[in-house]
């Protein structure tokens, strides 16, 4: 399950036109060399305002094994080339059982997370009202997955809260490698992760993005190549 959560935290889209603008995508997810799942998103964009919606589903081997799916959804806004969500909700279906959650924001600063089924006695290690300047997850997929201009590649930094914890999302380039625009990039674990996570398992992961041309002079990703508590991942757009 955690390397589903960072492959949506790492399928981490907008353009800056008045008109509706459409992205989706699918993209095959292999770790260590076996394909092992599907993440898929598609989003709109019209008048400063996003959707979009993103899964992840376990293909091939694992999915014979077990399967698990994960699908979240979120909006907002793009106020000065900020992004703002306002509502994010997610679930997922794992050994058969279905959960989920969902957060309301109230000027980009998230003020609750409702959970399904209840969770009476959990309580956040993290001040919501200090996480103003945090997305969501699907937001920072909105962010990296959509078709932009090439002037935007590469150029997405930002904090990321999913409810419980705190990370960062740093990003360089782009350089040319080929037909491919790379982005040097990596993930940064900062609050609400158990110690164990941040030592045994390691607070930073570095991801590479190859953006290709996506036509009418746009780009987005071709290929997403990261390290993940488990290995190396890939990504590959179909």
């Amino acid at each position: 399950m955690r390397f589903i959560g960072l492959v949506l935290g790492l399928t981490l889209i907008t353009s800056h036109v008045t008109a509706e603008t459409r992205s989706q995508g699918v993209y095959d997810v292999a770790l260590r060399g076996i394909r092992g799942a599907t993440f898929s998103f598609a989003s709109v964009e019209e008048g400063g305002r996003y959707s979009t919606t993103g899964k992840v589903t376990t293909s091939g081997i694992v999915a014979a094994i077990r399967r698990i799916s994960y699908f979240a959804k979120t909006q907002g806004s793009i106020r000065a080339g900020r992004y703002v969500p306002s509502r994010y909700e997610e679930s997922r279906t794992y050994a058969g059982e279905v959960s989920g959650s969902r957060i309301a924001y109230r000027g980009g600063v998230p003020v609750s997370r409702v959970y399904d089924p209840p969770r009476p006695n959990y309580k956040a290690k993290i001040d919501y009202a200090t996480q103003g300047d945090a997305i969501d997850v699907m937001t920072a997929a909105f962010a990296l997955f959509r078709d932009m201009p090439r002037d935007e590649v590469c150029t997405f930094n930002s904090f990321l809260f999913d409810g419980t914890r705190r990370a960062q999302v740093i990003m360089t380039g782009p350089r040319v490698e080929g037909a491919f625009l790379v982005c040097d990039a990596e993930y940064r674990r900062i609050d609400g992760y158990s110690e164990r996570e941040m030592t045994e398992e390691g607070s930073r992961f570095s991801f590479k993005m190859s953006y290709g041309e996506a036509g009418n002079g746009l780009w987005h990703p071709k290929r997403v190549d990261m390290n993940t508590t488990y290995g190396r991942g890939r990504m590959v757009r179909r």
